[in-house]
Formats: C-alpha cells, sequence, structure tokens
C-alpha cells in the first residue's frame, strides 16, 4: 500500500509540474498569448492600415517566447526579456523587455510593446556597432581571424 501511495504523490507531483503551476509569473503561453493581445490593440486600426501596416499586428508574429526567467517587479507584475519570431524570413528575431500585469480575473497583460521593440532594435544595432568599430574587443578578435 505505501509503494502504491508513492507512485500515486510521485505522478502527481509530475502533473503538477506539467501544468506550470509552481512556477510564478507568466508562463511562455500567457507571455505569447498577451503580446498577440496587446499588438492587436494598439496596431489593428485605421491609421495602421492606411499606412501600410508598419507596425506589427499578431500575424505578423509566429511565437513571442521568454529569455530567460522573469523578475518580479511587484505584487502581479513581471518584467521578462523577449524574442519575437516574425513570419517574414528576412525579420531577424527581435528581443524586447515587456512588463506583465496579471488581471483580477488572472490573465496576463502587457502593453507598449511597438516601444519596447523599438528600444530593443535601438539596442541591438548599438551593440552591432560597438562590436564593428575599429578597436573594440570584438573587432580585433574578428580582424585576427
Amino acid at each position: 500500500m505505501k509503494f502504491h501511495t508513492l507512485l500515486t504523490l510521485g505522478v502527481s507531483t509530475m502533473l503538477v509540474a506539467a501544468c506550470n503551476l509552481f512556477h510564478e509569473g507568466p508562463g511562455a503561453r500567457d507571455i505569447d498569448a498577451a503580446v498577440r493581445r496587446s499588438l492587436e490593440a494598439e496596431n489593428h486600426g485605421g491609421l495602421n492600415a492606411l499606412l501600410g501596416q508598419p507596425l506589427p499586428v499578431s500575424a505578423d508574429v509566429v511565437s513571442v517566447k521568454p529569455d530567460g526567467d522573469c523578475k518580479k517587479a511587484s505584487e502581479r507584475t513581471y518584467t521578462c526579456n523577449v524574442v519575437f519570431t516574425w513570419r517574414n524570413p528576412d525579420n531577424a528575431p527581435t528581443r524586447a523587455e515587456l512588463t506583465f500585469v496579471q488581471g483580477a480575473e488572472g490573465a496576463w497583460q502587457t502593453s507598449n510593446v511597438d516601444a519596447a521593440l523599438a528600444t530593443g532594435a535601438a539596442k541591438s544595432m548599438i551593440d552591432r556597432i560597438g562590436k564593428a568599430w575599429p578597436g573594440s574587443a570584438a573587432s580585433a578578435a574578428s580582424d585576427a581571424h
């Protein structure tokens, strides 16, 4: 009887862990869904369509995944680094830092995705320029090869 109880307890623990119930903050699915909802709310309008849709909407995104663990900012609020994978294969994956807030009904929400994407793209460009600058460590290493 003890073996059966231990087996049941072990399987139950694995199921709870697999369902992400021990995890604090938004999970990968929560992040993807919240970002898609935010993109639709922010960019799915007449002005974006009139301008030829320069701002991304959820249909432009293959996936949004966390890049590492989220950090708790306050009660029900987490800051997460995420990676966007785009439908257009010419677009490289984009990194951004987003804040997620858990609503009263339990759903995770985020906003200002466009600003976070612009900031992430600017940081990436600065990093690439810094690595290509003559005299930098990365530039010296590439010149040696």
